[in-house]
């Protein structure tokens, strides 16, 4: 990810595993809502979330990163890619649907399909059909 917003810093922070910098980009009154489980969860549950990825993923990045602004936030679709504990290396498509306020996230509506996922090859992985 190229420019330097809230959700870049919090991507980024994913990828390295450090949930307190990712909570730190956030709203305390956040809501994380799914399109799989359509919950909004709160930051303290989404943080659960994140330590679990964290704890069963080797590597955690974004890439072919395309994001519209928009009048409170931004638009952002990306691949979602993973290598597991036994080495594999999958990616998923995702758009997040964000409001910003103050420099922080105030909510992400998060559309992901998570039995979507693909191979990705070694190299940089583009969205299929891109």
């Amino acid at each position: 990810m190229s420019e330097e917003t809230p959700v870049t810093r919090l991507y980024d922070a994913l990828a390295r595993g450090d949930v307190a910098a990712m909570r730190a980009c956030c709203a305390p009154d956040v809501r994380f809502w799914h399109c799989f489980d359509g919950i909004a969860q709160t930051l303290d549950e989404s943080a659960q979330g994140w330590e679990g990825l964290i704890a069963h993923t080797k590597e955690r990045h974004s890439e072919d990163v395309r994001s519209i602004s928009t009048a409170n936030g931004l638009v952002q679709q990306f691949l979602f890619v993973v290598r597991t504990p036994a080495g594999e290396r999958k990616a998923w498509p995702l758009c997040v649907v964000v409001k910003l306020k103050d420099g922080l996230i105030t909510r992400v509506d998060e559309y992901i399909d998570r039995a979507g996922s693909f191979a990705a090859a070694e190299g940089p992985v583009t969205t299929p059909g891109f």
